[in-house]
């Protein structure tokens, strides 16, 4: 039959965006003649595009991980694009704050909310244990009634009560 689908790639970012496994199996193959197309997107874009493709792929199995990591790079107050994104993690088990065009910079201190988001340099394999334990500690705790309705939040809070004197 042929190739039904060409391969795409990112040439902004040099990534492929669709085609993983086609790839892999031409690879197996000794196929080395490989349809492709090549477009020219922003991360954020890209992002979106392997969210949007993962979940057609009706076979594949979803890695939890990468879904994760797209969904935190992807920054939009779109209505609809938030409603997929929602969908996407809520069927892997994730938690996904949808954006309400609320921007906690643009207030004075006096006016912000009683919330703060805190960003970590980390490596990968650290990043792979928190991301594991706080998975562990949800499902484990219940945080019904907390004033954080992040999830992640609270359960590093958990954490850092309980295990940390």
């Amino acid at each position: 039959m042929g190739w039904v689908k060409p391969v795409i790639e990112n040439v902004r970012t040099g990534h492929l965006i669709d085609g993983h496994e086609r790839i892999w199996q031409a690879l197996q193959n000794d196929d080395a003649d490989v349809p492709y197309i090549q477009i020219d997107v922003s991360e954020e874009q890209e992002a979106e595009a392997l969210l949007f493709l993962d979940s057609v792929g009706a076979l594949a199995v979803t890695d939890v991980d990468s879904v994760e990591e797209l969904l935190q790079q992807i920054n939009t107050e779109d209505a609809n694009m938030n409603a997929f994104m929602g969908e996407l993690a809520h069927d892997a088990g994730l938690e996904y704050a949808f954006q309400d065009g609320f921007d906690f910079g643009n207030l004075p201190s006096s006016d912000r909310a009683p919330f703060q988001q805190i960003t970590f340099t980390l490596h990968d394999e650290q990043a792979k244990l928190i991301k594991d334990k706080l998975r562990q500690v949800k499902k484990e705790q219940s945080f019904i009634g907390s004033k954080n309705q992040n999830s992640n939040g609270n359960a590093l809070a958990y954490i850092c009560e309980n295990y940390v004197s």
